[in-house]
């Protein structure tokens, strides 16, 4: 695809396959959707959900349970001894209009076996193994790569209403200027996972022009909220801030990230999703805040939520790490009206409430 840059522009292939701008903020674009509409949009209508025991997908599903959504759920973990888990499943079961779906997506059969029970649903692909230090690179092509694969070609056989997935602002690499930008060029891709990413967007596309239903790749920044993973800065931060244990600082702490709140990041997924229904294209847009916070920030934000200072030591930046990430959210505000509604003031202090009151800690 080569479509030129501009202050706000999405990635979109059109009937023929042809390449389009979207047009940013400055351009205009739909009114903010209000939650009624919303809810009306999904009451009653089917949607599959990979990854469901995962993070966002737990999220993500959860909230459109509540807004009355016939959710089936996919994942291959569904271990409820693991108490991050098991709180996840705990809301998700309390919904009869949750079906959960037990399969590794590189199970062929039981792909195909979904797929033609949600046939004309709304598909959000969200699978994936995460994290851009994991050095099992046979691993991450396996879950990510082999497993869309398959996902995709269960989905040609039974075609959905629309498929979206979940990538990830590590495809842009090392690239020179921030924000980025939907239509930047990429500079070069610093893991496993992101190049894992980049070739999930190639095999979208692909079922794409196979199969010309909606398709929506959303480019996600650096996710954080109430049951997340404990291997995600947050987590790791404030459990060494409680502990007493000292926390090395990559980067010497300035390395600086788009921190989007989880709520906001479902809320982008969905908006992404009804904006795209009936549109046969294929559309690529950034979910994030536009809003850099560095490291050291955050620590001092989880710090001033528990009364507590951390022992810090300043290390180098990890392998695979970008320096620096930053949204540019133009093209999502224009096609939905969505804004972050969550600042980091406050998604870290709901983050804090959260985690002290699972674990019983105080500071």
């Amino acid at each position: 695809m080569n479509v030129a840059a501009s202050k706000h522009v999405g990635v979109r292939l059109g009937h023929g396959g042809e390449s389009e701008p979207v047009s940013g903020v400055n351009g205009g674009g739909p009114p903010p959707l209000d939650r009624g509409t919303s809810d009306t949009f999904w009451r009653g209508r089917g949607v599959l959900v990979t990854g469901v025991t995962g993070f966002i997908g737990a999220e993500l599903a959860a909230e459109l349970l509540v807004r009355g959504a016939l959710v089936r759920g996919i994942d291959r973990n569904w271990d409820r001894a693991e108490p991050l888990r098991r709180e996840r499943l705990d809301r998700l079961n309390c919904y009869d209009s949750f079906r959960p779906f037990v399969s590794d997506l590189r199970d062929s059969d039981r792909m195909g076996q979904a797929a033609r029970q949600c046939e004309d649903a709304v598909v959000f692909h969200l699978a994936a193994r995460p994290g851009v230090r994991d050095p099992a690179l046979e691993s991450v092509y396996a879950d990510n790569v082999l497993g869309t694969a398959s996902l995709l070609a269960a989905l040609r056989a039974s075609p959905p209403a629309q498929v979206v997935f979940a990538s990830s602002s590590s495809v842009y690499g090392h690239v020179a200027q921030l924000p980025f930008s939907e239509g930047a060029p990429f500079g070069g891709l610093a893991s496993a996972y992101a190049r894992s990413k980049l070739l999930g967007e190639v095999a979208v596309a692909a079922f794409y022009s196979d199969v010309r239903c909606p398709v929506t790749v959303a480019r996600l920044f650096n996710v954080y909220g109430a049951r997340g993973r404990p291997d995600m800065a947050p987590s790791i931060f404030l459990q060494r801030i409680l502990n007493r244990e000292t926390l090395m600082l990559a980067g010497k702490g300035e390395v600086e990230r788009d921190l989007t709140h989880v709520d906001d990041t479902v809320e982008g997924l969905i908006r992404l999703a009804q904006h795209a229904t009936g549109a046969a294209t294929m559309t690529t847009v950034n979910i994030g805040t536009g809003e850099r916070t560095t490291m050291r920030g955050l620590l001092a934000k989880l710090e001033a939520a528990v009364g507590r200072r951390a022992t810090v030591v300043d290390g180098p930046l990890g392998e695979g790490e970008l320096r620096a990430t930053q949204a540019d959210v133009g093209c999502l505000q224009a096609m939905t009206g969505w804004r972050p509604r969550i600042g980091i003031e406050e998604g870290v202090g709901r983050f804090v409430e959260w985690a002290l009151g699972r674990t019983g800690l105080v500071a």
